[in-house]
């Protein structure tokens, strides 16, 4: 038998100590999903939390949460954290039942309707400085 880490096939079997650290990590907390450790709505332990946990870098930690945000397992609010999907508990746990209520659009949509709401905010500023500047070359 060859070394080489391919089939006959030509198809690749990476070896598991080979995988990237924030698939580890991914993968780490996947498995505390599956387990039933968290809760729909639950929220995970804080970056902090995790760095010091798996000993990763703070990249690492945020890669691996965006894997799991990105399979719909959590969702992450800034400044707030990362929570668990009702949609995530589902499909991670065999036999789970109830409404799957999925919020990644609903944020989405709210972070759009913040920006939206910033740009008017800049606009209106403008508009008031404006009508300030021409109110007082009208009195001079």
């Amino acid at each position: 038998m060859s070394d080489d880490p391919r089939t006959s096939r030509g198809e690749h079997h990476p070896d598991p100590s080979q995988r990237r650290p924030y698939q580890a990590v991914a993968d780490a907390l996947r498995s505390s999903i599956h387990s039933g450790r968290y809760r729909p709505g639950d929220q995970l332990p804080s970056e902090a939390a995790l760095q010091r946990r798996f000993g990763h870098a703070p990249m690492t930690i945020r890669a691996a949460i965006r894997v799991i945000r990105d399979e719909g397992l959590v969702y992450t609010v800034q400044g707030r954290g990362t929570f668990m999907c009702d949609t995530g508990i589902a499909a991670a746990t065999p036999g789970a039942s109830g409404t799957p209520l999925d919020l990644q659009p609903l944020i989405a949509e709210a972070q759009e309707i913040a920006r939206e709401l910033a740009a008017l905010r800049g606009r209106v500023d403008r508009f008031a400085n404006a009508l300030t500047v021409a109110g007082e070359s009208g009195a001079a």
